[in-house]
C-alpha cells in the first residue's frame, strides 16, 4: 500500500507542477496539461479539490482569480506554440483591438459586447467559443492577407505586457494592424469609421506602411 506520507508527497508535487504551468489569470486545456505530463486522474482531483475551476468542457484555470480577455489570449498563445525562426506565436491580436492596445482607438463600445480581434493562418481553438465571459473573440483569417514570411516577423508584432511575471499578448503593430482594418471595409467597418481612425495615426512608419503593402495579398 502507498503510505500517506508518499500520498501527500505526490500531491505536493502535482499542485506545485499547476502552479508553475497554470499560474493565476492564465487558463490551460486538458489536452495541453496531459502533454505537460499531468494526469487526467490528477485534474479531476484538482476540480473536485476546488484548486482548478472548470471554465468549459475540457478548460481551466485557478479558483480565486477572473480570467480576463488578455489572460485568455496569452493563454492561447502560449498553448498553440511559437514558431521555430521568429518566436512568434501563430495567432496575434490585431485590426482594431490591436490599435486600442497602442491607444490610438476605443475598441469598447457603450452598451455593446466587446470583441477581440484575433488574426491566424489556421481556425482557432473550438474551447475559445466556449467560455462563458463578456467578450467575443473574432477569428480573422490572414492567408489571403499577409504571406507567412511577414506574418512570423518580429518587426511588425508587440509585446503587451499586461500583468507581472505572466507571458504577453503578443499584437499587430499600428502600420499592420490598420491595414487589418481596411480588409474589413465596408462589412466589418464603415468608411467614415476608418477614415476617423486613420486621421489619428499621424506617426506610423513609412518605412513599415510601404513594407506592408507591398507584401498585402489584398488590394
Amino acid at each position: 500500500m502507498i503510505s500517506h506520507s508518499l500520498r501527500e508527497t505526490v500531491k505536493e508535487s502535482y499542485k506545485q507542477s499547476l502552479k508553475t504551468l497554470l499560474p493565476y489569470g492564465m487558463l490551460a486545456t486538458k489536452k495541453w496539461l496531459a502533454e505537460q505530463g499531468l494526469s487526467a486522474h490528477s485534474l479531476d482531483n484538482a476540480v473536485k479539490t476546488d484548486t482548478l475551476l472548470l471554465l468549459a468542457t475540457g478548460v481551466y484555470s485557478q479558483y480565486s482569480r477572473s480570467v480576463t480577455w488578455e489572460g485568455v489570449v496569452a493563454s492561447m498563445q502560449r498553448m498553440m506554440g511559437k514558431s521555430v525562426d521568429e518566436q512568434l506565436p501563430p495567432v496575434v491580436v490585431g485590426g482594431l483591438s490591436a490599435l486600442s492596445i497602442s491607444g490610438l482607438s476605443q475598441y469598447l463600445s457603450l452598451g455593446s459586447t466587446p470583441h477581440i480581434h484575433l488574426y491566424a493562418a489556421r481556425k482557432l481553438p473550438s474551447w475559445l467559443a466556449r467560455l462563458s465571459l463578456p467578450i467575443k473573440f473574432e477569428g480573422h483569417s490572414t492567408s489571403k492577407l499577409w504571406p507567412d514570411s511577414l506574418f512570423k516577423d518580429r518587426a511588425f508584432v508587440k509585446e503587451y505586457k499586461w500583468e507581472e511575471q505572466l507571458p504577453p499578448v503578443y499584437f499587430s503593430c499600428p502600420e499592420k494592424a490598420i491595414l487589418e482594418v481596411l480588409v474589413g471595409l465596408p462589412e466589418s467597418e464603415s468608411f467614415e469609421h476608418a477614415d476617423e481612425l486613420m486621421q489619428g495615426l499621424v506617426n506610423l512608419s513609412p518605412r513599415k506602411l510601404d513594407t506592408l503593402l507591398k507584401a498585402c495579398k489584398s488590394m
